[in-house]
Order: structure tokens, then C-alpha cells, then sequence
């Protein structure tokens, strides 16, 4: 898991075709959907076996949360300062969904010593 929101599964094996994914049961959303294409995860709890092509992560957002990222690539995350956020909204079972945007200015650390952020 990456925070509460995102469960990444790294490739380890290789020359592998194929991974098996693990669910975690028993949190409050069972809701899962692919960070890449936002479809839900069938059956998502528990083992959970998905085609791992070279080039690709498996990578799952937990239902009811909310991601906030910057999509356009940069060399730097200084030249990312006015770059647009894109929301991604995943909704859990209730139809719910929240998340929390940490942003400061990046170059201080009013953060600490003054709570600018």
C-alpha cells in the first residue's frame, strides 16, 4: 500500500506473464478499481490474478478515495508549480468518497515554523 489509497504491486519475478494480486479484507471499502483505465476490480477481495505485460504495474485505487496527481511530465518538480491538478474520484460502497490535498509552496519551510501550506 502507498498511503491508504493506492495498493501497487510490484513485478518480481521474471519472465513473468501474469501476477497475483492481494486484496486486502476487512477494511471498509472492498471496492477497487485499476489506477489506469478506472474499470472496478471484479470479485476484489482476497487473490486476484492479472496479466503483467512488460511495461506495465499493476496499480489499484481503494474505493472511496480521492487522488489529486499532475499528469504532465516534467524534469522538475519546480517547473510542475502551475501545472493543473487532475482529480481522480473513486467511489466506495456507499457512493462516497474523500481525500485530503497537502500543497505548500515548496521552496520554505513556512510549513513548520509558520503552518503555510
Amino acid at each position: 500500500m502507498i498511503g491508504d489509497s493506492l495498493l501497487v504491486h510490484p513485478i518480481v519475478e521474471y519472465m513473468t506473464s501474469t501476477v497475483n494480486v492481494y486484496f486486502p479484507i476487512g477494511i471498509e471499502s472492498n471496492i477497487w478499481y485499476h489506477f489506469e483505465t478506472f474499470k472496478k476490480v471484479e470479485r476484489s477481495r482476497g487473490v486476484i490474478t492479472f496479466e503483467a505485460p512488460l511495461d506495465y504495474t499493476p496499480v489499484f485505487i481503494k474505493g472511496g478515495s480521492i487522488i489529486f496527481k499532475k499528469e504532465r511530465r516534467r524534469r522538475s518538480s519546480y517547473q510542475m508549480i502551475n501545472d493543473p491538478f487532475t482529480i481522480i474520484i473513486a467511489l466506495d460502497n456507499k457512493q462516497e468518497s474523500s481525500g485530503t490535498l497537502y500543497w505548500d509552496d515548496g521552496n520554505t519551510y513556512n510549513y513548520q515554523t509558520k503552518g503555510e501550506y
